[in-house]
């Protein structure tokens, strides 16, 4: 299911900021930002569009065509504001007695940003073959394929297939989006997010293995950092042995985690090899809690051999109470536990099936995301 950017939501609460006597503070959902003074009251609905989006070039949004149309998280008179709000007459006539959530996204042309990360995705393939060697080869047509629009008529489109339907996809609901969750009893697994790529190995019987990025199956992408970690980390064994536990035969298998290190996403870690961080172990349709599934990884798995380790995406800490959501945007910041002398992205709360993340908007600040 596509992310809802703009959906239909009510002013919870505004407040005067200091020095400021144009723009005053909001509260829609989870979610503080700036607005114009006296556009809005308290119990009014409204459109609210999230960070991440990407409005269409249209007269009225032409205020954003010097961000190239893009919300991000920003810092006004001291204030975080992250999306913007706009009064339902944004909307066509016949959708603005709609009620409370309903989806905007499509109705107003909203697409959602992609990083460069995110946009290797689904980009095409380098050119191959032995014409392409032999463009290479002839100096006119070398110097011509220094330019895009010469090489992508020798690119070919990647062989994948869809992500399996079977399995849920990693993109955590944010808590700003979620804010009711905070009353739930329990166990939380607090753990760090951390700024890399997603993946997903599973193995499904009879023989079916496959290896996934967030959207796309990989399993023939050689070369690709899913393929390559694949094969560092001898996924397709180790997802065997993982059916054997509790001496039973498993029917499905599927490890998730983050790929980071170089060339993802400017390597902020600091990082000399690829590296994977485990944050979700399903056995049969059941998501295994963090601390069993640490112990399962926290064991070196002998393959051919050799000694095989993977890693938990490190653990923050572990609680029964939530706190406000302002305070846990607050505790999203902070540093990160692979590389104390970076920003950690944020961080991701897990109970059984229920799962949430917070970004750090600091973290958001300062790398312009």
């Amino acid at each position: 299911m596509e992310r809802s950017l703009a959906h239909i939501e009510q002013v919870v609460s505004l407040s005067p900021i200091e020095g400021a006597d144009f723009i005053e503070a909001a509260m829609v959902l989870g979610w503080q930002l700036v607005v114009k003074k006296g556009e809005f009251q308290v119990g009014d609905y409204a459109v609210y569009t999230e960070i991440d989006s990407v409005l269409p070039d249209k007269p009225e949004f032409k205020f954003m065509r010097d961000r190239k149309f893009r919300i991000k998280t920003i810092k006004l008179r001291k204030q975080i504001s992250q999306g913007i709000l706009f009064p339902l007459s944004i909307l066509p006539v016949k959708y603005r007695n709609k009620p409370l959530g309903f989806d905007c996204t499509e109705i107003l042309g909203i697409k959602k940003y992609e990083s460069p990360t995110e946009r290797r995705d689904s980009q095409i393939r380098e050119p191959e073959g032995w014409l392409w060697r032999f463009i290479k080869r002839n100096r006119a047509t070398k110097w011509l394929s220094r330019y895009k629009w010469f090489r992508s008529m020798f690119y070919r489109r990647q062989k994948r297939s869809a992500f399996p339907s079977w399995i849920v996809k990693t993109d955590e609901i944010r808590l700003q989006n979620y804010t009711q969750v905070l009353q739930t009893g329990g166990q939380f697994y607090i753990t760090e997010k951390l700024d890399g790529m997603s993946v997903t190995a599973f193995l499904r019987k009879p023989k079916e293995f496959g290896i996934c990025s967030r959207n796309q199956r990989r399993d023939k992408d050689v070369g690709s950092a899913w393929y390559e970690v694949a094969k560092k980390y001898r996924l397709k064994e180790i997802l065997t042995v993982l059916t054997l536990l509790e001496n039973g035969a498993r029917d499905n298998v599927v490890l998730q985690g983050e790929i980071v290190g170089p060339n993802i996403q400017g390597n902020k870690y600091g990082l000399t090899e690829l590296k994977l961080y485990v944050f979700n172990l399903i056995l049969d349709g059941k998501r295994i809690e963090y601390t069993e599934m640490k112990n399962i990884f926290d064991i070196a798995f002998l393959v051919d051999n050799d000694k095989v380790k993977i890693d938990c995406v490190p653990l923050l800490e572990e609680r029964e109470l939530l706190p406000t959501v302002e305070e846990m945007v607050k505790y999203s910041n902070g540093k990160s536990v692979l590389n104390p002398s970076v920003m950690r992205e944020g961080i991701v709360c897990r109970q059984g099936d229920i799962s949430f993340k917070v970004v750090s908007p600091e973290f958001l600040l300062k790398y312009e995301e």
